[in-house]
């Protein structure tokens, strides 16, 4: 899978040239940086994947991830619009988006008959 073209570097990310591939899981706190007091960081979950290469047949799979080598790591918050949550990075770079399993709901009918709307804050 090729980094993307225009992909910058988050040292963040960089892994000591273990050559892995991380995917980003979730998001997490926000805070002051503590190098810089005036600026907010987020914490960014990072988890990797058991493979060197991306197999698009178990990518979507838990099986894929090694879920005890999991990271948390701090970024600016500039840097929330590069950052989306499935996306996979390697020596800090974004990676080309895997082709993501795309399931369609043939017998899904959403009409009055089968569901209905209720108002959430309602007790």
């Amino acid at each position: 899978m090729p980094k993307l073209p225009s992909s910058y570097t988050v040292e963040a990310f960089l892994d000591n040239n273990r050559n892995r591939i991380w995917r980003i899981e979730w998001f997490g706190e926000v805070d002051l940086s503590p190098q810089v007091p005036s600026e907010l960081t987020i914490e960014v979950v990072l988890v990797p994947l058991w493979k060197t290469e991306i197999d698009p047949q178990t990518i979507n799979k838990k099986s894929a991830y090694q879920y005890s080598a999991r990271r948390v790591v701090r970024v600016g918050v500039g840097l929330l619009p590069c950052l989306h949550i499935g996306t996979v990075w390697r020596g800090g770079h974004q990676l080309d988006t895997p082709s993501y399993t795309l399931r369609p709901f043939d017998e899904l009918f959403v009409t009055p008959e089968t569901s209905r709307i209720t108002d959430a804050y309602r007790n």
